[in-house]
């Protein structure tokens, strides 16, 4: 498992281009949502909501770009930025019915956390009970961001079977079940170091605009080397070989 994640890391280091086009779509997402937040206006946030999209998409697809980088290939802005568009209309629905899932999750745990405390406490005030909950969004190692990660377990190699093997999102959601549930070894130490990484950006006090900054940096570099480059060579070499 270590040599998967050392080669992950190399890529991602040989690629250094196209993890400076993700921390792009971080941060101007992030300088824009904190104009907003400071008088802004609307329009600013909207851009740094479409920029965190774009984002998004660009990591669904960015398997394919440093599959190209492991062939030498030239980065191409134009054809990437092409790309990013592209499939960010296509996939416009399914992230909408994705991130309306995660909101119902949320939610629930949120709501069925507060009766099971109300249930074993039942003097307790309900407001306090409900900021304590609300502020463990922001604690390291919370359940809500475990829990979010156990869910996306299946979806490791998504981005895998849609970017790289042009499938499309419903026969890559189904090769991605499949994959990981044959390989849970590997989903796991992603999926956990992913968590633990992730946690740790936690004790950093948000409110900063310079820690927000540097969580932006550390979370797409974790992000691609996790679940793009580490698990690209791990498909490579344990799934597309056989």
């Amino acid at each position: 498992m270590s040599k998967f994640l050392k080669e992950g890391l190399l890529l991602l280091n040989k690629g250094w281009d196209l993890y400076l086009i993700s921390l792009g779509f971080g941060l101007i997402s992030l300088f824009l949502g904190n104009y907003s937040e400071h008088g802004g206006g609307w329009v600013a946030g909207l851009v740094s909501f479409l920029m965190l999209y774009l984002s998004m998409i660009y990591s669904i697809l960015s398997p394919l770009f440093f599959k190209d980088k492991q062939q030498g290939v030239k980065t191409s802005i134009p054809k990437i930025a092409k790309l990013v568009l592209k499939h960010s209309i296509k996939l416009i629905i399914p992230s909408i019915l994705f991130f309306l899932l995660m909101i119902f999750i949320i939610v629930f745990l949120f709501f069925f956390s507060a009766i099971l405390v109300k249930l074993a406490n039942p003097s307790i005030n309900m407001e306090n009970l409900f900021s304590q909950l609300g502020s463990g969004f922001s604690q390291p190692f919370n359940l809500y961001l475990l829990v979010i990660t156990f869910i996306c377990f299946p979806l490791t190699f998504f981005s895998i079977y849609y970017a790289v093997e042009g499938k499309g999102v419903l026969s890559a959601l189904k090769n991605s079940f499949k994959s990981s549930f044959k390989h849970l070894q590997f989903i796991f130490v992603i999926n956990a170091l992913y968590y633990i990484l992730n946690s740790l950006t936690f004790y950093l006090p948000e409110k900063d605009l310079w820690a927000r900054f540097l969580m932006v940096i550390l979370s797409n570099y974790i992000l691609l080397w996790l679940y793009t480059t580490t698990t690209l060579i791990y498909y490579q070499k344990k799934i597309a070989s056989k």
